[in-house]
């Protein structure tokens, strides 16, 4: 789905954030998650199942480490990722990403702002194993350039999504 949230036309209140969203069919479609003014934001179930699936197998949902800094870059109607910096140990630097490099897709999921990036990695974020394999395809200059590098698990608890930093 390419649905980032749902929203509300009904009253939200404190509380209510985790409460089911039903569908016409009494079927749950999306998850409450914050209130927007009078209104509420609700995450679609497509979105919250997998989390929900590691969690009630017990294991934790970890996001892979990429160890890079992003920026927005490009314009409104061509917005892009860019590269803003990475740990010069992370395995990101060491597959051969580069400061600059446009980020296109990740594990085939194409990515032109950041939060698809941010979606993309939420997409990945399975605690069953330590590390997961991250394709990046990159547009360095004028050509597109692939890596791929076994990224690192988050460890439990609140995690930022790989140092994405909003900038105005």
């Amino acid at each position: 789905s390419s649905n980032f949230f749902v929203q509300l036309a009904l009253p939200t209140l404190p509380g209510m954030s985790g409460s089911p969203v039903l569908n016409s069919e009494g079927k749950v479609c999306a998850m409450v998650a914050k209130k927007f003014e009078e209104h509420g934001l609700a995450l679609p179930v497509e979105r919250v199942l997998p989390v929900a699936e590691c969690l009630e197998a017990g294991y934790p949902w970890r996001l892979p480490l990429l160890g890079m800094e992003v920026k927005a870059g490009g314009t409104l109607l061509n917005p892009s990722v860019l590269v803003k910096a990475f740990a010069s140990a992370s395995a990101a630097a060491k597959s051969g990403v580069e400061v600059g490099d446009e980020i296109l897709e990740i594990n085939g999921t194409k990515v032109a702002t950041l939060l698809e990036m941010r979606e993309a990695l939420l997409a990945m974020g399975d605690g069953r194993v330590s590390s997961c394999r991250v394709k990046l395809r990159l547009r360095r200059q004028s050509r597109t350039v692939d890596v791929a590098f076994d990224a690192p698990r988050a460890p439990s608890g609140p995690q930022d999504v790989s140092m994405i930093e909003l900038e105005e």
